[in-house]
């Protein structure tokens, strides 16, 4: 669940998604939320629930959600920054954003009856730990990931924790080719799925994927009118 998001000034009860290019982020935020026996339908439902409140009460930082289709029952938020200033800029943004607030904590109550608590990392983009393409947020169907302590077979991108856990992400478009790289990697790997209506794809990624990310919030909301900017660009200066 994304509980770190970005809010500009709001016009009306929505906003306008933030315009952010495919990139791999520097730090990645990661909550892990472990499900419960037959919770999955109600975790679902609190997902999208989620979702919708980022898009009608503040402008949300791009975030992947994704549900785990190997291994243990997950749920994972990933949550890219490209500085640490910008992190801390955005939490002081949804910090004074008591509506939007006040609206997760609530329906984080509800999903840690179903999880318990969440376990959550930071972890630090590792050049040397890349292997083959770059992971580019947004991008892809599937992920699948391998946590290790020490480097993985996997193709992808490398983050490592302060305690030196790594994390391997890599994007497949098919479940085919996420099973067969997550074989290849070793039994550390798993295979999840991209979930659109839980994450907040930034405008670059439903115009790059309009048939994968048309049931998100975002892709419904449609794009911002002109004025919107104007509005933004006086309050900036």
């Amino acid at each position: 669940m994304a509980t770190a998001i970005q809010r500009l000034e709001v016009q009306g009860s929505a906003t306008a998604p933030i315009v952010v290019k495919a990139a791999t982020p520097q730090i990645l935020r990661i909550n892990r939320y472990t499900l419960r026996p037959e919770t999955e339908s109600a975790m679902r439902n609190l997902q999208k629930q989620v979702a919708l409140a980022l898009v009608q009460w503040g402008n949300p930082q791009p975030s992947v959600a994704i549900e785990a289709l190997t291994g243990p029952k997950e749920v994972w938020c990933l949550t890219g920054f490209q500085s640490s200033q910008e992190q801390r800029q955005i939490a002081e943004k949804l910090e004074g954003n008591d509506i939007l607030r006040s609206a997760l904590d609530r329906i984080e109550s509800q999903v840690r009856v179903l999880t318990g608590n969440p376990s959550t990392v930071m972890a630090t983009y590792q050049q040397s730990g890349r292997r083959g393409r770059s992971w580019l947020m947004g991008r892809g169907h599937y992920l699948v990931i391998a946590v290790s302590p020490v480097p993985s077979g996997i193709e992808g991108t490398c983050y490592q924790t302060a305690a030196g856990q790594q994390y391997f992400i890599s994007a497949t478009r098919t479940r085919k080719d996420a099973d067969a790289r997550a074989a290849q990697a070793g039994p550390t790997a798993h295979v999840f799925a991209i979930r659109p209506t839980w994450g907040m794809p930034a405008r670059e990624w439903v115009n790059a994927d309009p048939e994968f990310w048309n049931a998100s919030p975002v892709a419904k909301q449609g794009p911002p009118p002109a004025s919107h900017f104007k509005t933004l660009t006086k309050a900036r200066w």
